[in-house]
């Protein structure tokens, strides 16, 4: 007799505890040992929106808006606007995430709903869902990692006797899933097929990325703070491809190996919520796909990394709608090494052999010395994970100016030259042409 096939809910169940016993580990304790700390977790609504998002298919947390309001606006004022919700939910309910805060409002799942609800009053500058990013998928190839033929394609030989990995003046945010940054062991609760059930799990730092290297690590997803997990891979994995140990006859190579590199946790791994649903009395498993990276706490990282020195913020990040959170804190980001550039920015022809040419996706001559027209000419600059920023010839030949062998000290580009010349020999020549018409055309009879 054929033996009846399983469920989809039994597969994926299965898949579930399989990973489990490869994840996690139950280290034997000694008689007498004191049990490891238990673990902080994210409250446990939030868990249940990830599961749920997760379960539903959706881009966004439900019930989850991101409101920011206009500048000047009274908690008064600020009151008034979230009276237009159905729920009328309290100010003091509000979780502020720098300049956006955060509305939950469990009684209406529909998050454009409720957006649509807020944006339409005169205090909100605006209000979307709070989103959800996911990294990239890494492909299963077994020789994807060990082989690393990316950096022999780049040529990054060359690069490196150019500049040899960058210095430890730079320092990469690397704002993803996290890397690990303590060698701990921490109680969770989880489910084990039939019973929620505590276990140890052990995380350990990457012995190829020294811990000296690793600064300012911070968590926006879980109530770890300055402690940062790793317990999804794909962020240590995106650090190791910035700045791997080097030259070290260990493992692989990193491109940027003497760049510090900052931890910024923003996205929960399918485990960061299946602990927390656990810890919360939730019997079961949560979808295989939960977690995932809200765009207030991308937003929160990305103002992190600016604010504590980063000249590198790495996003392997994607999703399907545009998020106006995380354009603000893009604007924010940008703005910050405008008041250090004139003193530290070097002309595009030495950016090969600068470290700082790396913090920037676009340049400009605008505050070198060798520029004293104000105009500014952008330049397209290669990634900066490299530690490099490109060679001249990676910049768009439009973009660079063309200066003439003029005898003024001041340097006048050839084609607004050009240009003047051709707007006065058009000038000339467009009165000619009128005065032939006019020559040319038949004059009316008086009768």
């Amino acid at each position: 007799m054929p033996a009846r096939p399983r469920s989809v809910r039994t597969r994926a169940a299965i898949v579930i505890l399989v990973l489990g016993a490869v994840v996690i580990s139950r280290p034997p304790r000694l008689a007498g040992q004191p049990a490891p700390p238990p673990m902080d977790v994210m409250p446990a609504a939030r868990a249940a929106a990830f599961a749920d998002a997760a379960a539903r298919g959706l881009d966004y947390l439900p019930g989850e808006v991101v409101v920011r309001f206009r500048d000047g606006v009274t908690p008064d004022r600020q009151q008034r606007a979230l009276d237009a919700v159905r729920s009328r939910p309290s100010i003091d309910a509000l979780e502020w995430a720098g300049e956006v805060a955060i509305l939950r409002d469990p009684s209406q799942p529909h998050a454009h709903i409720l957006a649509d609800q807020l944006a339409s009053q005169p205090e909100v500058l605006y209000a979307e869902p709070n989103y959800l990013r996911h990294h990239d998928s890494t492909p299963n190839d077994t020789g994807f990692g060990p082989r690393q033929w990316n950096l022999q394609a780049l040529d990054m030989p060359k690069a490196w006797d150019i500049n040899p990995g960058a210095t430890a003046n730079i320092i990469v945010a690397i704002v993803d899933t996290g890397i690990t940054t303590v060698n701990t062991t921490m109680t969770v609760a989880t489910w084990n097929g039939a019973a929620i059930q505590n276990i140890g799990v052990t995380y350990a730092t990457n012995p190829d990325l020294a811990a000296s290297r690793l600064v300012s690590p911070m968590d926006f997803v879980t109530n770890m703070g300055t402690i940062v997990l790793d317990s999804e891979g794909h962020g240590t994995h995106v650090s190791s491809t910035v700045g791997e140990d080097t030259n070290n006859a260990l493992l692989d190579a990193g491109i940027a190996y003497n760049a510090r590199i900052m931890p910024v946790k923003v996205c929960s791994s399918y485990w960061d919520v299946q602990f927390a649903f656990s810890a919360a009395g939730g019997r079961g498993f949560v979808p295989a796909t939960s977690g995932g990276c809200p765009t207030t706490a991308v937003g929160q990282g990305i103002r992190y990394a600016a604010d504590n020195g980063a000249k590198v913020i790495n996003l392997s990040l994607g999703g399907s709608s545009p998020s106006t959170t995380e354009q603000d804190a893009i604007t924010y980001c940008r703005t910050i090494p405008r008041r250090t550039r004139r003193a530290s920015t070097a002309p595009w022809r030495s950016a090969p052999r600068t470290a700082q040419g790396t913090a920037r996706i676009t340049r400009t001559r605008a505050a070198t010395s060798r520029s004293p027209r104000p105009e500014a000419t952008r330049a397209t600059a290669t990634p900066a994970a490299a530690g490099t920023s490109g060679s001249p010839r990676s910049v768009r030949r439009s973009a660079i100016p063309r200066w003439s062998s003029s005898r003024d000290s001041t340097p006048t580009p050839r084609s607004a030259t050009r240009g003047r010349r051709w707007r006065r020999r058009t000038s000339r020549g467009s009165r000619r042409s009128s005065r032939r018409r006019a020559s040319r055309r038949p004059r009316r009879s008086s009768n």
